[in-house]
């Protein structure tokens, strides 16, 4: 098996739920078992990896441009955040790129009200 096959393996069975300590300690016995324990490490850091990612796509986000726009555009994200089936609006995160307004990402749904969007959007349809 590839480490990367020993990844996937280790991510399956925990998101299935089973036991963190069965599996990582069934995952080094195969190791062992195979003469691969060198791989350990490797894997570890590719399954934290792996459930890192999702757990930080799948969470829902609040992305603001400055922190007051959570006041200002206060409304539009309640609105947003119903629209996305959310209990509440997540904490903020500030992103400056933004220039203004707002990003909400939640449920596999994003809902851009930033300027910077419209803004692009407005300089590729002018420019057509």
């Amino acid at each position: 098996m590839r480490t990367r096959d020993y990844i996937e393996a280790g991510v399956d069975l925990l998101q299935e739920g089973k036991r963190t300590e069965e599996v990582f300690s069934g995952l080094l016995r195969m190791l062992n078992d195979r003469k691969q324990s060198a791989l350990y490490g490797k894997i570890l850091k590719g399954i934290h990896a792996r459930i890192s990612r999702k757990v930080h796509l799948e969470s829902p986000r609040l992305i603001l441009a400055k922190k007051s726009d959570g006041e200002t555009h206060q409304k539009e994200i309640n609105d947003a955040v119903s629209e996305l089936n959310l209990e509440h609006a997540p904490s903020p995160e500030i992103d400056e790129n933004l220039i203004g307004g707002f990003i909400l990402l939640g449920n596999g749904s994003r809902i851009d009200r930033s300027y910077k969007t419209h803004l692009l959007n407005l300089y590729q349809s002018l420019t057509r």
